[in-house]
């Protein structure tokens, strides 16, 4: 094994300078000069020193006469030999680096739970029906027609006021028209008294002629997946086929909805006011 040539002190051969008095092994160094800041031995053609990056300069050198194995005592001494400073040195890195391999495991369980409270990953809620896709806001189905007022309706809300409006629609367009089998085909059949409301319709058609219909719907109520409740207001126009005179009228109704298969029908109408 290799040993400088100054101190005398065990070396390596891919060492640039010695561990123990800090001589350059690869530059023969035939005069004695010391870091005043750390003790460190230099080369005079050093402008900072290699142990503590102090510059050197001119006349900042600590210079002695010829070589030899004592090595002085350095302005400034060290608590620690250089050779212990470099062993410190890596032993501090490496505690730095466990010391955030541990602060790493304390906190990332803190912050994954934090991100998802409880540990539970949240799941898609069931879809209850296929009649509950999304489909065009009413108001875009109804001629005149508008959609609910008050809160934004949720998706599931908004498809199912579309079907109701398009059974509504079918009413008003069987009123205009006239047509009692369409006006008919908008009614559960099993919702009371059937023949009493064709005949009664097919009456009021003999003496008036709608000349607008117009519907609001609100108040939307979900009994179950089969029935819901809504209130509708009709705005109507109509003339006498007698005397010619034109009428409106305002009517609200609580109407109230089934579905059999995969078709809302009405299943029962009861007015609130007239005016």
């Amino acid at each position: 094994m290799p040993t400088c040539p100054y101190c005398q002190e065990p070396t390596e051969k891919q060492h640039l300078f010695c561990r123990s008095c800090g001589a350059n092994l690869r530059v023969p160094e035939f005069d004695r000069a010391f870091c005043p800041h750390c003790g460190g031995r230099v080369s005079l053609r050093q402008e900072f020193c290699h142990e503590c990056c102090y510059h050197l300069g001119k006349g900042n050198l600590e210079r002695e006469g010829p070589v030899s194995s004592e090595r002085p005592p350095p302005s400034f001494v060290p608590w620690l030999s250089r050779g212990w400073r470099w062993y410190s040195g890596g032993a501090i890195i490496a505690l730095a680096v466990l010391l955030g391999a541990m602060a790493l495991l304390v906190l990332a369980p803190a912050a994954l739970k934090k991100m998802n409270p409880g540990g539970i990953t949240a799941a898609t809620p069931p879809q209850l029906s296929q009649n509950f896709a999304s489909s065009p806001n009413p108001s875009q189905l109804l001629t005149g027609g508008a959609s609910p007022s008050g809160p934004q309706a949720s998706p599931g809300k908004e498809a199912l006021l579309a079907q109701l409006g398009e059974l509504l629609n079918q009413i008003k367009v069987a009123q205009v028209k006239k047509d009692i089998g369409l006006f008919m085909g908008s009614f559960a059949e099993d919702s009371p008294n059937l023949e009493e409301k064709k005949q009664k319709t097919i009456k009021i058609w003999g003496n008036y002629d709608f000349l607008s219909l117009e519907f609001h719907m609100a108040d939307l109520r979900r009994i179950d997946l089969n029935a819901a409740t809504v209130r509708v207001t009709w705005r109507i126009e109509a003339k006498d086929k007698i005397t010619n005179d034109h009428k409106k009228l305002t009517k609200i109704y609580e109407v109230t909805f089934n579905k059999k298969g995969d078709k809302w029908r009405v299943m029962n109408v009861k007015g609130i006011s007239d005016c």
